[in-house]
């Protein structure tokens, strides 16, 4: 009845990000479990994913608080 539902621009980055970390999360993993020694490009792969996912976290909540104190 509505018309269709658009994501506006910080939940589309918020989600990008998300997905990287997951990515790279599984990436990792498969790093892991392909050798018997842990591979030197496994950390930076775990780095990176855990810091997108922290920047998606971070970029989420100053969106939340600027809308709650904008009052849009």
């Amino acid at each position: 009845m509505r018309g269709k539902p658009e994501l506006d621009g910080t939940t589309k980055t918020v989600s990008a990000l998300l997905v990287l970390c997951v990515c790279g999360l599984f990436f990792s993993a498969v790093l892991a479990t392909y050798t018997y020694s842990t591979p030197g490009a496994e950390l930076p792969v775990v780095v990176i994913s855990f810091a997108s996912a922290i920047v998606a976290i971070v970029i989420k909540l100053v969106d939340v608080t600027v809308r709650h104190f904008s009052g849009k």
